[in-house]
């Protein structure tokens, strides 16, 4: 028989055996964890399944894979566009700048003139690039509605006809309502941020009285269930359940060594003043008698120093805020408009030791942040007993007080919001975004 040059035919008997070799092969690849197709998509969109369909390798175990609607134009991007009109009374167009980090400060690298309002959109520039997302909403625990809640009540807040103000929220219910990711729990593995006081969102739908320019977003049905991740929670409201998350501070690093130099840098500062306080009266607040008090207390004090809050003064100005809290042992954190206070978290970002008059204004506002016993890295003083308060600061030991520091310096990179520009990594530890998500994922497993 003539011989084929080139190649050979392969006998019969051998045929079989090699191809149920290759297909026991191809099932233990296709079997391996590891193993994974991914299919190219310059703009993910979540009614495409086929995206990404793992988690990455470099996503922290104790956080579960995460999934973000990717929510048409109306909801978020065309407002910011419009930011002129974001709050009726303040121009919030240098503060949207940025993905939300607002404008840079001069000669300090990472720092940025950061609105206490701007939450809600660097949780979501952080969560865009973290790697425990996911495309496919099919391998999703949790949920994320990248929706800015607080900028959207804050917009509308002075318009008359209710129907027109609450529009967008019921337009926003309306479009999740259409995938079945919303409907699978209910919308308990679901979240979404709003970096204003939730109260805003929580009008009854049977008004009575004056309405403060509030919206009914968070008491629609279909939002019921949702987490609420605030920086001031209605702790007399039950649903939806609400979590705090801090405010934003003025520090956004990129490295783990930025964050680790700022810790030493606060950790050997000079501190002349055995206590500062920031803020003006409030007569309209509720605790407008408790400033007043801490204001006189302090400008008669030689141990204390003192920025009265007006406007146009420099509490708007971060370098002077840093650098009074900076050279203080103590900052003075009473409550002003709502219980809670963005100067909280000033005070951790700069090592000062908080004082509270208010249980609210921290201890039952952010248990996801804070350590849990609350007089190792701060002063809780009764209203009753404010006229003692420099007393009392006086008897805490220098040992005591350097003790408190430490915690207060060890807290700074829970309450930080990474730049969302940082690279995984560059970043050897957990900020509010990662906390976050750790949290929810314990909660979800819970309600499994």
């Amino acid at each position: 028989m003539e011989k084929h040059k080139g190649f050979h035919f392969i006998s019969p008997k051998c045929i079989i055996p090699l191809l149920l070799a290759s297909f026991l092969w191809i099932i233990v690849i296709l079997s391996n964890p590891n193993f994974h197709v991914q299919l190219i998509s310059s703009s993910p969109n979540h009614n495409d399944t086929s995206t990404v369909p793992y988690q990455s390798p470099r996503c922290n175990i104790d956080i579960a894979p995460f999934y973000i609607y990717d929510l048409p134009d109306q909801f978020n991007a065309a407002r910011l566009r419009r930011c002129h009109y974001l709050h009726p009374h303040m121009e919030m167009c240098g503060f949207v700048a940025n993905r939300g980090l607002g404008q840079p400060i001069p000669q300090r690298p990472s720092w940025y003139v950061t609105s206490e309002a701007m939450s809600e959109l660097l949780f979501h520039a952080r969560a865009e690039t973290h790697p425990c997302r996911v495309y496919d909403p099919h391998i999703a625990r949790i949920f994320y509605i990248p929706f800015y809640t607080g900028q959207y009540v804050s917009s509308v807040k002075e318009e008359n006809n209710l129907t027109r103000r609450d529009a967008t929220g019921v337009e926003l219910a309306a479009y999740l309502s259409k995938f079945p990711s919303f409907h699978q729990q209910g919308g308990l593995d679901h979240f979404l941020i709003m970096g204003s006081r939730t109260w805003e969102g929580l009008r009854s739908e049977n008004l009575t009285g004056t309405d403060f320019g509030t919206n009914r977003i968070l008491r629609l049905p279909e939002l019921s269930n949702l987490t609420i991740l605030t920086v001031d929670s209605d702790l007399y409201v039950k649903q939806p359940v609400q979590m705090g998350i801090p405010y934003p501070s003025y520090f956004h690093p990129s490295t783990s060594d930025e964050m680790v130099s700022w810790q030493e840098t606060v950790r050997h500062m000079k501190r002349t003043h055995l206590f500062s306080y920031i803020g003006g009266v409030r007569l309209w607040s509720m605790s407008a008698d408790i400033r007043s008090k801490l204001l006189k207390l302090c400008k008669s004090s030689d141990h204390c120093a003192v920025i009265e809050c007006e406007k146009g003064t420099v509490c708007y100005e971060p370098n002077k805020i840093m650098d009074l809290m900076t050279q203080s042992h103590f900052c003075l954190q009473p409550s002003g408009d709502s219980p809670t206070r963005r100067a909280v978290f000033d005070s951790v970002l700069t090592g000062c030791i908080p004082v509270f008059f208010s249980k609210d204004t921290a201890y039952n506002q952010y248990p996801w942040y804070l350590p849990k016993h609350p007089d190792a890295w701060s002063v809780f003083i009764e209203p009753d007993h404010i006229n003692q308060l420099e007393k009392v600061l006086k008897r805490i030991p220098e040992k005591k007080i350097k003790q408190m520091r430490e915690v207060v310096i060890e807290m700074i990179p829970r309450v930080t919001y990474v730049h969302p520009n940082a690279s995984r990594d560059e970043i050897r530890f957990w900020d509010v975004v990662d906390v976050a998500l750790a949290e929810l994922t314990k909660q979800v497993k819970l309600a499994a």
